[in-house]
């Protein structure tokens, strides 16, 4: 029993460890995704309760848009989760502000 206790004791550890490496990069992306100003998030297209979006405007767009200016840009749409059951817009987050910065608009 002791040595099944202290390998259960050297996963935790283990755990928690690689938590704690990873925590700073998921607190950057966590602050990134709810200050940047360009992504608009939660965007309802749809009746139901999940049925939201987020848009992710490279600088030329969001300028264009706030001169009043129409601007051509590509476009990508982008669907996470599996099966069309399981998903969270902020796991694109960084596959959103890439293309982004390449000067195409995300959806």
């Amino acid at each position: 029993f002791a040595i099944l206790a202290l390998r259960l004791a050297v996963y935790a550890l283990r755990l928690a460890v690689y938590a704690l490496i990873l925590l700073p990069w998921f607190l950057q992306v966590g602050y990134l995704y709810f200050h940047n100003p360009r992504i608009f998030r939660g965007i309802c297209y749809g009746s139901q309760p999940r049925n939201l979006l987020d848009l992710y405007l490279p600088e030329e767009a969001l300028s264009a848009m706030k001169d009043g200016n129409l601007a051509k840009t590509p476009i990508v749409v982008t669907v996470m989760g599996g099966g069309w059951v399981i998903g969270y817009r902020l796991w694109n987050i960084l596959l959103g502000m890439r293309l982004a910065q390449a000067g195409v608009l995300v959806v």
